[in-house]
């Protein structure tokens, strides 16, 4: 069986180390503030179109999902 996580949490505390998901939270931050500020001058923001984005993530293997 192979298990993994998410939010890259700390794998010292299982044996053996959880593979993870690292959301990467440092570009969800950054693409959040810039989506922000450019929202901020606009006279009605509720008029633009929808959009969609992706910050990305890394897959850390560890352990728990390893032969």
């Amino acid at each position: 069986m192979a298990l993994a996580g998410f939010d890259n949490i700390e794998a010292s505390f299982t044996s053996p180390p959880l593979t993870t998901v690292d959301p990467q939270r440092e570009s969800i931050a950054r693409l959040a503030v810039e989506l922000l500020r450019s929202r901020m001058g606009l006279p009605d923001f509720r008029e633009l179109p929808g959009r969609s984005e992706s910050a990305g993530f890394t897959l850390r293997v560890r352990g728990s999902s390893t032969p």
